[in-house]
């Protein structure tokens, strides 16, 4: 158990260290529920990284790929074992309404995605509302760290390394674009 719980600490700080994180943090969590089910944690992960591009294109710039945001993605299943991802973004000097802003841009510009979201700031309440033809993004401004605990639910800590079969940090997401 003790092994367990030193895991999850090391765990808990890669993730912080892979957000670049620092006092003055700025911190979103996302959850995409998508539209029909992934057959494999790759096409997940494919999924997620077109959903995630096309929003950081629109907050960052057409350039945006020289330096994502820093962020961590876990993709696991849910209780009706179809694959979701959980991911965090560090958005620096962002705010959340111009998160909110790139989110519905890109909802527009980009139709092929069938993307909807919802921006959560204060409570995070399960939403019920998902619509079959859209992959929903469920997005909320992170107040505490809590949410690490939350992304290493899933994560299997019995491995005692940091194994990267579900676990990606923006530049393992994005390294192919």
């Amino acid at each position: 158990m003790q092994l367990i719980q030193n895991h999850e600490a090391e765990v808990i700080t890669f993730l912080q260290q892979s957000l670049k994180m620092q006092s003055c943090d700025n911190l979103a969590f996302c959850t995409i529920h998508f539209n029909k089910p992934q057959k494999d944690v790759y096409s997940a992960k494919d999924e997620a990284r077109s959903i995630y591009s096309r929003m950081l294109n629109q907050l960052q710039g057409k350039r945006w790929y020289k330096h994502p945001l820093p962020s961590v993605s876990i993709i696991e299943h849910g209780k009706t074992n179809i694959f979701h991802v959980h991911s965090v973004f560090n958005l620096c000097e962002y705010s959340m309404p111009k998160l909110d802003i790139a989110l519905s841009n890109a909802c527009h510009k980009y139709p092929y995605l069938y993307l909807t979201y919802d921006m959560q700031y204060t409570n995070y309440l399960n939403s019920h509302n998902f619509s079959p033809v859209m992959n929903h993004l469920l997005v909320r401004k992170v107040f505490n760290e809590d949410v690490f605990n939350y992304v290493t639910k899933e994560y299997n800590l019995n491995n005692h390394k940091i194994d990267f079969l579900n676990l990606w940090t923006s530049d393992m997401l994005f390294k192919t674009l």
